[in-house]
């Protein structure tokens, strides 16, 4: 009787061993499984990934194989959706291109402001005569004036802003603004000299092209062809500026002729 009890006992306990290897072969082998069925399925970019479960799961046990198996496809359906949206590109270049919202009233007010053109400047036209001794003729925002002084064709132009008097004839002042002053060559014999005055200075002049920028207390006289005798108001001091040349006058200096630039015109072309 005893020894049947012994031999009952060993075989549980042989059982029981069985088991527990069996356990413990099954942890160890799910404890490595994902690392290297990872590895063999998981898909480079853009590289479809080979399926490799049939000959990695060839396990001794069925249960093994199952377990296997199932850990594999699932990493293997991951890989293939992987490759899937590299080929076909991220989702949002499937989509439609947003429609652009409905303009409003700010937009279309922006836009028209964008492509406004600025007006033309009007120009008031003064022929030769129609200015006495004394008239004034003045500019504002966005005007221009052309004044003819003699019958050859010789004027005064006016950029806006501007003011203009005729002392005499053959003498103007200038007030303030930028004039642009074109006069004729005189002919053989006429010694007909004009004069520009202005705040700070008198420009003597035959027949010659120049620019003028006038202020109450300065001005500046660039000159385009000709010659211009350029002097401060007593006449005490005077230059001879040439075509290309340009001098500053102010109420207490008479500067030195200089060249000027394209860029530093005061009326550019």
């Amino acid at each position: 009787m005893e020894n049947v009890c012994l031999c009952v006992g060993r075989s549980a306990d042989i059982t029981l061993s069985m088991r527990i290897v069996n356990v413990l072969s099954i942890g160890a082998f799910f404890a490595i499984l994902p690392f290297p069925v990872l590895l063999q399925t998981e898909a480079a970019e853009c590289t479809q990934p080979e399926y490799t479960c049939l000959r990695t799961c060839a396990l001794p046990t069925l249960d093994q194989t199952i377990a296997c198996s199932t850990s594999c496809n699932a990493q293997y359906q991951a890989a293939m959706a992987q490759y899937d949206q590299c080929v076909q590109g991220p989702s949002e270049s499937k989509l439609p291109p947003p429609s652009p919202p409905p303009p409003s009233s700010f937009s279309s007010s922006s836009s028209s402001k964008s492509t406004h053109t600025t007006p033309t400047p009007k120009t008031k036209i003064y022929k030769f005569g129609d200015l006495k001794e004394g008239d004034r003729v003045t500019t504002g925002k966005g005007e221009l004036a052309t004044i003819y002084v003699d019958s050859r064709g010789s004027r005064a132009e006016l950029e806006p802003n501007s003011a203009f008097i005729v002392v005499k004839p053959d003498e103007y002042k200038t007030l303030k603004g930028k004039f642009a002053f074109y006069f004729e060559k005189l002919s053989q014999g006429m010694n007909t000299r004009f004069r520009v005055f202005t705040g700070t200075a008198v420009c003597a002049v035959r027949g010659t092209k120049f620019l003028t920028s006038v202020t109450k207390t300065k001005t500046v006289v660039q000159v385009l062809d000709g010659l211009v005798s350029v002097s401060n108001l007593k006449g005490t001091k005077s230059v001879e500026v040439s075509a290309g040349y340009q001098t500053t006058v102010t109420k207490t200096k008479l500067h030195i002729p200089k060249p000027f630039t394209e860029r530093q015109r005061i009326i550019p072309q």
